[in-house]
């Protein structure tokens, strides 16, 4: 069953990132994004196959749309007087702090950069998506590390 704010967050992700119509969301955070010193208020989503990051504010928009299989280093840092997920690509690096919950958003970001990893790696129809994500589905439920 999804939510009405999940049906709306996936119309709003196939608008702004003009990714495929198959594309499934997984889910997605209220985050910043530094772009030099300067912190954007806006929305990470993550998709079985992309990290967007999407922000608006005073006339100015930034879209972020990162394949997680160009994804080459994910890690959590001290920066910005705040812990950090800093995004690696061969060619830029993007940190996204203020996460009400970072450690589950670093986690599913480092299942799904896997996934992408292994889907890239197997063989064709050898990987199966269920195999390693049975649960997932247009809503997620989150285990801790605890847990």
């Amino acid at each position: 069953f999804e939510s009405e704010k999940f049906k709306n967050a996936i119309k709003k992700f196939h608008k702004l990132f003009n990714v495929p119509v198959d594309e499934k969301l997984v889910t997605y955070y209220s985050c910043s994004y530094w772009r030099g010193r300067v912190p954007r208020q806006g929305w990470l989503y993550l998709s079985v196959n992309y990290l967007c990051f999407y922000s608006y504010l005073l006339g100015k928009d930034i879209t972020i749309v990162l394949k997680f299989t160009d994804i080459t280093s994910l890690e959590r840092v001290q920066a910005y007087l705040s812990e950090t997920i800093r995004v690696g690509t061969r060619f830029h690096v993007h940190d996204f702090s203020m996460f009400r919950n970072i450690e589950e958003t670093y986690q599913m970001m480092e299942q799904l950069a896997n996934f992408a990893a292994k889907k890239l790696l197997s063989e064709k129809g050898a990987f199966r998506e269920e195999e390693y994500f049975p649960a997932v589905t247009n809503e997620m439920v989150f285990q801790t590390a605890e847990g």
